[in-house]
């Protein structure tokens, strides 16, 4: 592990002059992935800001229609207010549940697994199809973002060297509305997510009215499925409006994986046709 300094901010305003004073860093908190990609070599020589002690970015609270959950908050500390959660969101709360062990759940926040911007990271598509804002700060300025327009490729999210991501935010969904989510790993909760699918989903006398699809595990990065989408609004939710679903969506996925070898090809299909099975309903 190459790492040239490290050091501790105990306020918002303390990490926002560290990440201006030192250029080439890397903020830390629970470290469940930054700790992996150090011990592997593949990041060097950079100065990490300990965020871990700054309680201002530990919050899960609801303000009218909005939830606003502080970066810092970790994936237990969010689960633990899920009681004020609407059941809309439940499948919010099913994919933080579904992240690793009890120890990375308590480890682990939800502001790193964003900025880590993995194509697995299992809070991201809930939160796309939720409409999430990000609210990013640096010691110039304090921008909002659409989650959605956050990743730019594999482990390349729009965040400077110099900012912070300091809160998400999302309003709660109508009542008619439901969330679902479901993922599949190589072998357990331990593992590498395969694939997830998010849906937001508005359902009335059997037609779909509305519904928002994201994706985790079938491109670069988690990525909100629009062409699927189209495929489902103002239909009948039966048989041969899903199968054509399915089957349009493994095409889409193909698209995207046609230079991967067969098996992997064949797992993604079976993922993408099951993942979406369980979650359009």
């Amino acid at each position: 592990m190459n790492i040239a300094d490290v050091y501790k901010a105990e306020t918002v305003k303390e990490c926002i002059k560290l990440l201006a004073k030192h250029k080439e860093t890397k903020i830390i908190s629970g470290g469940t992935d930054l700790v992996i990609k150090l011990n592997e070599g593949q990041i060097e020589g950079i100065s990490l800001v300990d965020i871990s002690s700054i309680k201002e970015l530990n919050f899960v609270k609801i303000e009218g229609n909005t939830i606003h959950i502080g970066s810092n908050s970790t994936f237990s500390d969010v689960l633990n207010h899920k009681s004020i959660f609407p059941k809309s969101i439940k499948g919010f709360v099913e994919a933080l549940e579904s992240v690793g062990s009890p120890q990375i759940r308590n480890a682990g926040t939800i502001g790193g697994n964003i900025c880590n911007g993995s194509p697995a990271a299992d809070s991201i598509p809930p939160l796309i199809v939720l409409g999430a804002k990000l609210t990013i700060i640096s010691k110039k300025r304090e921008r909002i973002v659409d989650i959605e327009d956050f990743f730019l490729g594999k482990g390349k999210v729009d965040l400077g060297s110099n900012e912070l991501l300091k809160s998400i935010s999302f309003d709660i969904p109508n009542e008619d509305s439901k969330l679902n989510f479901y993922k599949y790993s190589y072998r357990n909760a331990l593992s590498i997510t395969l694939g997830s699918v998010a849906a937001l989903i508005d359902i009335q006398n059997n037609i779909v009215q509305d519904i928002k699809i994201a994706t985790g595990g079938f491109s670069a990065y988690c990525i909100r499925e629009r062409e699927m989408e189209e495929l489902m609004i103002g239909k009948e939710l039966n048989e041969e409006n899903l199968n054509y679903l399915l089957n349009s969506a493994k095409k889409i996925v193909q698209k995207r994986i046609e230079t991967f070898p067969n098996d992997f090809k064949v797992l993604k299909n079976i993922t993408i046709e099951g993942a979406l099975r369980h979650v359009i309903r």
